[in-house]
């Protein structure tokens, strides 16, 4: 409806006296309600909007936050595999450390023990040169003692030697003036002058059993 034909049926009722303050009323009550209206379109253009657009965003906000949950808890589970990465990690440098000191006590004992063995050796090989020298030495001295043996042993063969044949030439002359006698013995038993060969025979006897030798 136009708004003086509007104006117009509203007015004529009234009086002429109020007409131009009904006709301002009217008009304002005209402006009033297309402003309505308008609002009510826009109302409703914002509610097609918000179908259209604002529930779609809201979905893609809803699935975004849901990934962002779900990005929070794989980022808090690798925080505490890491957190559980890193106590082991600390607990192997405590082993290390630990080994490390063990290993560095022990290579002072071993640095102590090698000084050691180093003056022992020192030691030891000056003995050696000792013992060596010693044995030298004693080599010589067996030797030596070695030549004296011989020697002696020879000496003592000859000796022995020498003792054999005169105790077998002492044995041949205590035999042989046993052996005279009984020959004599014989000689005179059988011969013609028996008184003198027997006196002979008993002269020889008599020598032999008073030096045998």
């Amino acid at each position: 409806m136009a708004p003086g034909s509007y104006i117009r049926k509203t007015l004529s009722p009234i009086r002429p006296s109020t007409d131009s303050e009904v006709s301002r009323l009217l008009e304002e009550l005209f402006l009033k309600d297309q402003a309505v209206q308008q609002l009510h379109q826009e109302k409703n253009h914002l509610v097609e909007l918000s179908q259209g657009h604002v529930q779609p965003r809201l979905k893609e906000l809803v699935s975004l936050q849901q990934q962002t949950i779900e990005d929070l808890q794989s980022e808090e589970e690798k925080v505490n595999l890491l957190t559980k990465e890193k106590t082991k990690l600390l607990m192997q440098a405590e082993d290390l450390e630990y080994q490390l000191e063990q290993e560095r006590s022990q290579r002072g004992d071993w640095e102590k023990s090698r000084r050691k063995l180093g003056g022992d050796t020192r030691s030891t090989q000056e003995s050696l040169g000792e013992m060596e020298k010693n044995w030298s030495g004693l080599e010589d001295l067996i030797k030596r003692k070695d030549t004296e043996i011989s020697s002696t042993s020879s000496k003592l063969e000859a000796e022995e030697a020498l003792n054999i044949g005169l105790q077998r030439k002492s044995k041949e002359q205590q035999v042989r003036p046993f052996h005279m006698y009984m020959e004599c013995m014989a000689q005179a038993l059988g011969s013609a002058p028996r008184l003198e060969s027997l006196h002979s025979c008993q002269e020889t006897g008599q020598t032999y059993l008073l030096h045998p030798d």
